[in-house]
């Protein structure tokens, strides 16, 4: 699995790019995330944040679905 960069996941945590994901657990944690930055927008919080993400990609990349939002985020980086 191809790792994403940390600049895209810290874009996608502060809205900077916004994706349609599918996966309701990686929605799920996306949107407790940003309500975190939200509340306490500092460099700390946001490499936390960036860091449970990545943890979440490496504990359920093997999912066909994650593998689906993975695509995406690949996709948008391209195009970018």
């Amino acid at each position: 699995m191809e790792s994403i960069q940390e600049k895209v996941l810290i874009d996608i945590l502060l809205g900077n790019i916004n994706i349609d994901f599918d996966f309701l657990a990686l929605k799920t944690l996306l949107a407790r995330l940003q309500q975190r930055i939200k509340k306490n927008p500092g460099s700390a919080t946001i490499k936390d944040s960036v860091i449970e993400l990545q943890d979440f990609f490496a504990k359920f990349g093997h999912l066909p679905k994650t593998q689906e939002e993975i695509g995406k985020i690949m996709r948008i980086r391209i195009a970018s």
